[in-house]
């Protein structure tokens, strides 16, 4: 009886490790209540079918019941759920035969977990916490995107975790092992290399409840500010709108003006007038509006600066199939590529910016090009990149480094060129379809 209730322990937490890894790689389709009834039936058929005594058969079970709750709870393709369930299982098998090695290193016959109970916990137990380090890694490698808001330091303290504790249950198991076994001794040996056990897997639950939280907060934060950039947005086109009304109401009193002007021969006058209107009706300067609000709000921002300084900027931004990034992502590059532009162009003697989006439906890439003026010259610094013309270089270089982060992120390419004769530095960036 002891040896079944060993065997269901041992079902029991490798259920919770291959729930913790497909938390980790996937969103759930299916409520929490779902998920926790499809793992407990699943695995809990999973552990009768082991009690017919057949390896080939106990195997196969589990790729399948893996594979199965991949793709019912997270809506994995067919071909994805069961690599998934091969992993799983071969993890599995894979540290239970290291662990079975280990103790037999230790001084156990390789047979003893098939008749004693303490060297059976033992082996599970530590072919338990390897696999769970083995399913973090696997997680980290098949991730398709990084999670955002997630530290570094806490992935390394995460994936150390299960390794040392692995390493303490074998220190505990020779260091027992190497004493006369008592029943109290044995029992010891067990709870404590069980504690191990148990506190690593709560870490883990931990880790990926934090981690939820953080993109929870995250999306929420996001989606703040897209609404808020979409208020301020459609404010402006609203001001605008009812100036441009204004103006037609009044346009019958600037045409009598004009013509009083002009009876008067006051032709500058005249043109002063004219030029005054024109400033007026031109509500965006030539911007291109996309559907973003987010790069809207940093066109109309940019828009005000640059006519402060009397930079032309021009923007053509054509959705049509354009690859789609999220709103952080949106304000980190083009809130940098703008910046970047605006400061060499404030400084430059032909003052001007051009921005231009656009998606190739042959090559299935959007291309995004920023080419501003910039008198100052800049050189390379061997890496494809140049130097910041910068007083602060370490700081202000963080924004070319946040460009790249995004790039990177959505498998993006990116280059930059100074044209010498013309004065004209530019940025070009790729970002394929996903």
């Amino acid at each position: 009886m002891e040896r079944v209730f060993a065997y269901l322990l041992i079902f029991i937490v490798e259920g919770i490790i291959a729930w913790q890894y497909f938390e980790y790689l996937y969103e759930a389709k299916t409520s929490t209540l779902t998920r926790f009834l499809s793992f407990s039936v699943g695995y809990m058929l999973a552990f009768l079918t082991f009690l017919l005594d057949s390896i080939p058969v106990n195997a196969a079970v589990m790729c399948i019941l893996n594979a199965f709750l991949a793709r019912y709870n997270y809506g994995c393709g067919v071909k994805t759920a069961v690599f998934h369930g091969v992993f799983l299982e071969f993890g599995i098998v894979g540290t239970e035969l290291l662990a079975n090695l280990m103790l037999v290193a230790l001084g156990y016959d390789f047979t003893a977990f098939t008749y004693s109970t303490v060297a059976l916990l033992n082996m599970a137990i530590i072919s338990k916490m390897m696999y769970l380090a083995i399913t973090f890694l696997g997680a980290k490698l098949f991730q398709k995107q990084k999670h955002p808001g997630e530290e570094p330091g806490l992935i390394i303290l995460f994936h150390s975790l299960p390794l040392f504790s692995t390493a303490a249950a074998i220190l505990i198991t020779d260091l027992g092992f190497r004493e006369v076994l008592t029943r109290a001794t044995e029992i010891m040996m067990v709870i404590t290399i069980t504690v191990l056990l148990v506190v690593n897997l709560l870490s883990v639950i931990v880790y990926t409840f934090m981690r939820k939280s953080n993109e929870a907060n995250l999306a929420l934060q996001l989606n703040v500010q897209k609404e808020q950039a979409e208020t301020a947005y459609y404010k402006a086109m609203q001001e605008q709108s009812e100036n441009q009304r204004i103006l037609i109401h009044d346009i019958k009193n600037h045409l009598q003006t004009m013509a009083v002007l002009a009876k008067a021969e006051q032709n500058e006058k005249i043109q002063d007038y004219i030029a005054s209107l024109t400033d007026t009706l031109t509500p965006m300067d030539s911007v291109f509006v996309s559907k973003n609000p987010i790069l809207n709000m940093l066109l109309l921002r940019y828009r005000e600066e640059c006519k402060a300084c009397g930079i032309a900027l021009e923007s053509d931004i054509r959705d049509g199939e354009s690859r789609e990034i999220d709103a952080a992502d949106t304000t980190a590059l083009y809130g940098n590529l703008l910046s970047n532009a605006f400061e060499a162009a404030q400084e430059s003697q032909e003052k001007e910016i051009k921005l231009s989006v656009v998606y190739i439906p042959e090559q299935e890439i959007t291309v995004i090009s920023v080419v501003n003026s910039c008198s100052n010259g800049v050189k390379p610094d061997g890496r494809g990149g140049y130097h910041t013309t910068k007083y602060d270089g370490k700081l202000h270089g963080m924004g070319l480094k946040s460009i790249e982060r995004v790039v990177k992120k959505y498998h993006g390419l990116s280059s930059m060129h100074y044209d010498r004769e013309n004065k004209r530095f530019s940025h070009v960036i790729q970002l394929p379809e996903p």
